[in-house]
């Protein structure tokens, strides 16, 4: 929700639940019009925030997510790249073996 600066009376950012994707508690912020998430910082426009304290709150509830999404994210990568390893080496292993039969001839 905007604040006096976009005809609001109290600027507010709701919390999100990404993992079941319901809404959650409001916490007030002081003039704030717009909030992004990028990775580890917050981003929020307007007015910079005299009393940071309210979005400690955000910041402790996002913190979760991106323990959970950081570690996912890194298993993901460590999958896929032990699966394109071994795809490499399936598809160079027969080309091996031919080159080493044409040798012996």
């Amino acid at each position: 929700n905007c604040g006096a600066e976009c005809g609001g009376n109290q600027a507010s950012v709701r919390m999100l639940d990404l993992t079941t994707n319901t809404p959650g508690g409001v916490v007030d912020v002081p003039v704030a019009s717009v909030a992004v998430v990028d990775g580890t910082t917050m981003y929020v426009a307007g007015t910079p925030v005299p009393n940071p304290e309210p979005l400690k709150a955000v910041d402790s509830w996002l913190n979760q997510y991106r323990q959970f999404w950081t570690a996912s994210l890194n298993n993901l990568k460590a999958f896929v790249e032990a699966e394109y390893e071994k795809e490499t080496q399936a598809n160079q292993s027969p080309k091996q073996s031919h080159i080493k039969q044409e040798k012996k001839k």
